[in-house]
C-alpha cells in the first residue's frame, strides 16, 4: 500500500483540510469517502486506466482511486501531441480514460474509451481498502513521438515520497500551492502525496502557470498570495517570471513560504540568488523519472551554489566516466515492454561530485557540442548564464558558422528589441557578456531570434519544452547560410 493512502486512512474522519481549487474544497473525511467511493466503481474497469485532466480536485481523487482499485496508472500529459497520446495509449493497452471535457474530443479523436471525471461524492459508506502492488507508467516527453514508459511500484513511490517528506521537513502545518502539472511525476508527489502524508492542506491554481505563459508575470504573486503557502514547486522558467514580477512591482514574496524547490532544468545561480533576495526561498534540485524524479536537492541549511545539493539519504550516487549514475529504492523497474531493470541506473547526465558530497550537473552526454578547435562545450552550462537575461525566455546553443557557435534565443515580452537588426552588433555583445565566466570559445559568435509559433511549427521543442538539439543545429544552420547579417 501506498504510504500516502495509508496516512489517508488514518485520517477518515478527520474535517481538516485537504484539497481545494477554485470550485471545490474537501476535508480528509471528505477526500476518504470520494476516494473509496470511486475505487469502487473502478473494481471492474480495464487494468491500465489512463488520467487526462487538469489540475483538480477530481484528478487527485481519480490518482488516488485508481491506485486503490490496484490498476494501473498512466498520467496523461496534457500537453503531448494527438501522435504522442496515441503512442501512449497503445504501448500502455490503456482500456479506460479518466478525463475532463478540456481533453475528452482529443482522446476520442485517437479511438481511447473515456469517461468525464465527476463532482466526488463524499457521503459514500465505501470502504477504503487499497490493493498492493500499485504501478505507475510515467511517459516522460522525450525527443520524438514515442517516448517511453517509466515503470514505477511502490517501492519507487514510497522511498521517493519518504525522503522527499524527510528533507523537507514537511509537517500538517504546510500548505502546498500546486501550479505545475500533476501528470508530472515531481508534482504530483509533492503536490498530491506528501501533504497526505503528513496532515498538510494543497491549494491547487490550474490556471496560474498558464497566465505567466500568456505574458501575464504577476499570476504566480497574486495567487501566492491568496492562497499564502510554505511549500511550492517550479520550473525555472516560472521562477524567473515571479522574480520578474516582483521586481517590477516591488512587492515582496508571502511570508508564509518557506520551501520553494526548482527543477526540470539547469537554473542559474545567480537567478536563485536574485529570488532569495526577493524572498523566494529558491532551491534547485535534479532528478529523472528513471530515477523516482528526486535524486539530489539543496536544503535550508544544507545549500550550495552551482549545484543541485546532496543526494537523498539511501541513494549511492557515483560520477562513472563522467556520468551520472544513481543505486538505490527509487530506480525504475525498467521501461514498459523492455527488459526489466535491476541495478545502478546510467543517468545520461555528466556530472562531478564536489568534496562535500554535492552533486554538480554539467549538462547531457548526447548534447555535448564540439567547436572546430575540438573543444567540447556542454551547452547547458552557457544556455543557463545567456538565460539570465530577462529579455531571454529560452536560450538554446548550437553548432554555427566556421566550427564556432550560434545561439538561438526565444525572446520574452521585455525582449523585443532583440529582433531589431539593427542592434544586432550590440545585442550579440551583449549576449557575450552574459556568457563571461565561460572561455572565449564556449560563447555564441551569432544569434538567431525566433518567436514561439515559429518555433512550433519547426518542432524545435518537444512538448515539454526541451530542445531538440539535432533539429534546432539543422534548423540554424540552415538560417545562417540565408543571411549574412546573422
Amino acid at each position: 500500500m501506498l504510504l500516502s493512502l495509508a496516512a489517508l486512512i488514518e485520517r477518515q474522519s478527520s474535517d481538516a483540510p485537504a484539497f481545494q481549487d477554485s470550485q471545490t474544497q474537501l476535508s480528509y473525511g471528505e477526500l476518504y469517502a470520494a476516494i473509496a467511493d470511486l475505487a469502487a466503481r473502478l473494481a471492474d474497469a480495464p487494468p491500465t486506466i489512463g488520467l487526462c485532466a487538469k489540475n483538480s480536485v477530481e484528478w487527485v481523487i481519480a490518482d488516488l482511486a485508481i491506485t486503490a482499485a490496484g490498476k494501473t496508472l498512466v498520467p496523461m500529459p496534457g500537453f503531448f501531441s494527438a501522435d504522442q497520446m496515441r503512442h501512449v495509449m497503445q504501448d500502455a493497452d490503456i482500456g479506460l480514460f479518466l478525463c475532463d471535457e478540456s481533453y475528452q474530443q482529443s482522446l476520442q479523436n485517437i479511438g481511447a474509451t473515456t469517461t468525464l471525471l465527476t463532482r466526488p461524492v463524499t457521503t459514500s459508506e465505501a470502504v477504503l481498502t487499497p490493493k498492493p502492488n500499485a504501478t505507475r507508467v510515467i511517459y516522460t516527453s522525450g525527443t520524438t513521438g514515442t517516448p517511453k514508459g517509466v515503470r514505477l511500484g511502490e517501492a519507487q513511490l514510497n522511498f521517493t515520497m519518504q525522503a522527499l517528506t524527510d528533507a523537507i521537513s514537511a509537517c500538517a502545518d504546510d500548505r502546498y500551492l500546486s501550479v505545475l502539472p500533476f501528470a508530472l511525476l515531481l508534482e504530483e508527489l509533492c503536490g498530491l502525496h506528501v501533504p497526505l502524508m503528513v496532515g498538510g492542506s494543497c491549494i491547487i491554481d490550474a490556471a496560474a502557470a498558464e497566465a505567466v505563459g500568456n505574458g501575464h508575470v504577476s499570476a504566480l504573486q497574486e495567487s501566492a498570495m491568496v492562497a499564502q503557502p510554505s511549500v511550492m514547486v517550479l520550473v525555472p522558467e516560472l521562477l524567473r517570471a515571479w522574480t520578474a514580477a516582483l521586481m517590477l512591482s516591488g512587492d515582496k514574496a508571502p511570508e508564509s513560504l518557506r520551501f520553494l524547490a526548482v527543477g526540470g532544468a539547469k537554473t542559474p545561480p545567480e537567478a536563485l540568488a536574485l529570488a532569495r533576495d526577493l524572498g523566494l526561498p529558491a532551491f534547485e534540485g535534479y532528478g529523472l523519472s528513471e530515477c523516482g524524479s528526486v535524486v539530489a536537492l539543496n536544503l535550508l541549511g544544507a545549500s550550495r551554489a552551482n549545484t543541485v545539493g546532496r543526494p537523498l539519504p539511501g541513494l549511492d550516487v557515483k560520477i562513472i566516466d563522467g556520468e551520472i549514475t544513481v543505486a538505490g529504492a527509487n530506480v525504475m523497474s525498467g521501461y514498459l515492454g523492455q527488459t526489466p531493470h535491476d541495478g545502478p541506473w546510467a543517468t545520461g547526465d555528466l556530472g562531478t561530485i564536489d568534496e562535500d558530497g554535492f552533486l554538480i550537473v554539467h549538462g547531457r552526454k548526447d548534447s555535448v557540442l564540439v567547436n572546430g578547435f575540438g573543444r567540447n562545450v556542454s551547452p547547458e552550462w552557457v544556455e543557463a548564464m545567456m538565460s539570465n537575461d530577462f529579455r531571454i525566455g529560452r536560450a538554446v546553443l548550437a553548432h554555427g558558422r566556421d566550427g564556432k557557435f550560434c545561439a538561438l534565443i526565444n525572446p520574452t515580452l521585455l525582449g523585443e528589441a532583440l529582433y531589431d537588426n539593427d542592434q544586432y552588433e550590440q545585442n550579440l555583445e551583449s549576449l557575450r557578456a552574459l556568457c563571461a565566466e565561460a572561455p572565449a570559445y564556449a560563447r555564441p559568435d551569432d544569434f538567431i531570434c525566433i518567436n514561439a509559433e515559429a518555433a512550433s511549427e519547426a518542432q524545435l521543442f518537444t512538448a515539454s519544452g526541451r530542445p531538440r538539439r539535432r533539429v534546432i543545429n539543422e534548423y540554424v544552420m540552415s538560417k545562417l547560410k540565408e543571411t549574412q547579417n546573422v
